[in-house]
């Protein structure tokens, strides 16, 4: 099997299994309504579950992993499941990541890693750029964040040109790729340690041919990322704080309030 067909029937499968209270958990607890779950193919790979790709093809592709007791299994297990495409709309790997309260003592080293995913060039691909094409060309701006649910939560603000570079590692290639489609680029990241110490390394890259400006979300007790700010502020109050960067090229702004 072709690595796009294994993919296929991983993100088909899970899909499948998306309910109960890993259902709950999307629509009640991260607000996520059933029209994106479709949208996004997000899906959920239960423990022990009976993948239906034979696992000589998920050793082949690498989609393996071992438990304490040196079993194969699929790293996907007890995650929700996000497939990735490339600006080509090709099906390219499966991000996963943990659900609280779902564990599997035995996957302890998996477990350590929030997220798992399928190997991929992640320095060509950019989470939900094929879907945003179309919006980042008509208004030729983009926002760049740091995860797949803050992509989706701006996806359902009617935020449509927000794609995320699935952490904040951001490389050349993805800023070649982005200047296909639009010069005007605003780096989004969350308020903690990580996505400060980011944005403090981006500003020093050169950005030939691109207007790029920073933004890091207001300070607070605990951890904000865009996903929590549109949930709890709302559309309104991002699009104040985006304001406050118009004409500022390449600056930090370190907002503290709005």
């Amino acid at each position: 099997m072709k690595l796009n067909e294994v993919l296929r029937e991983i993100t088909e499968y899970c899909r499948s299994q998306l309910i109960g209270n890993t259902l709950d958990y999307l629509v009640n607890d991260r607000k996520v309504t059933r029209e994106l779950i479709d949208e996004f193919e997000m899906g959920f790979f239960p423990l022990n579950g009976i993948c239906p790709v034979d696992k000589k093809w998920l050793e082949y592709h690498k989609i393996i992993c071992r438990d304490t007791q040196g079993n194969a299994r699929c790293p996907f297990e007890g995650r929700v499941t996000f497939p990735i495409y490339n600006a080509a709309k090709e099906l390219v790997s499966i991000q996963a990541r943990l659900v609280p309260g779902i564990k599997d003592p035995t996957l302890e080293r998996y477990n350590e890693r929030k997220y798992w995913h399928s190997s991929f060039d992640k320095s060509r691909v950019l989470y939900n750029l094929h879907r945003a094409i179309p919006e980042i060309r008509k208004i030729g701006k983009v926002i760049i964040t740091e995860g797949q649910f803050d992509v989706i939560t701006a996806h359902k603000f009617g935020i449509r040109n927000c794609i995320c570079s699935s952490g904040t590692v951001l490389n050349r290639q993805h800023l070649g790729l982005i200047s296909r489609y639009a010069k005007d680029v605003l780096i989004l990241y969350d308020n903690d340690t990580g996505g400060r110490e980011a944005i403090e390394k981006l500003k020093k890259k050169n950005y030939v041919g691109l207007n790029v400006r920073f933004l890091t979300l207001p300070r607070d007790k605990e951890k904000i990322d865009l996903d929590i700010f549109l949930h709890t502020r709302g559309k309104e109050a991002l699009v104040r704080l985006i304001k406050k960067t118009d004409g500022l090229d390449s600056l930090l702004l370190d907002l503290q309030a709005i």
